[in-house]
């Protein structure tokens, strides 16, 4: 009678390690973060490489502007068939973007577009 009780012990011993071992393994699953959350947490702040924007300015005229926000840091700005390549230069406030004859200058929503002939005031299309 012993023996039975004694290899029954052992069994229900072997059994419990076995589903406390489980549990813990599978409670340290849940509690790692996914991938995703990884890269979440290791760049809160990162922007996508692009970020494109249609502008309205003055006398009807629209831009399709492209931020793109790596190193270099630039604007590329498309009117109908004439596009612009135009770096970052600084600016007290706001974004300021030129190649010394255009300048495109922008802060939030609103922007000016100035060229050696003149300017015009732009806003992001809604």
């Amino acid at each position: 009678m012993k023996s039975r009780v004694h290899r029954f012990r052992s069994q229900m011993n072997s059994s419990n390690r076995s589903s406390f071992l489980l549990v813990v393994s599978f409670i340290t699953l849940l509690a790692l973060p996914t991938f995703g959350e990884r890269i979440a947490r290791a760049e809160p702040d990162a922007l996508p490489p692009v970020l494109d924007h249609v502008f309205v300015c003055e006398h009807g005229l629209e831009l399709r502007v492209a931020f793109h926000t790596v190193d270099p840091q630039h604007v590329i700005i498309v009117n109908g068939r004439r596009t612009i390549d135009l770096p970052q230069v600084e600016s007290a406030s706001g974004a300021r973007y030129s190649d010394g004859v255009t300048t495109f200058w922008n802060r939030g929503d609103q922007a000016t577009l100035e060229w050696a002939n003149g300017s015009t005031l732009c806003r992001v299309r809604q």
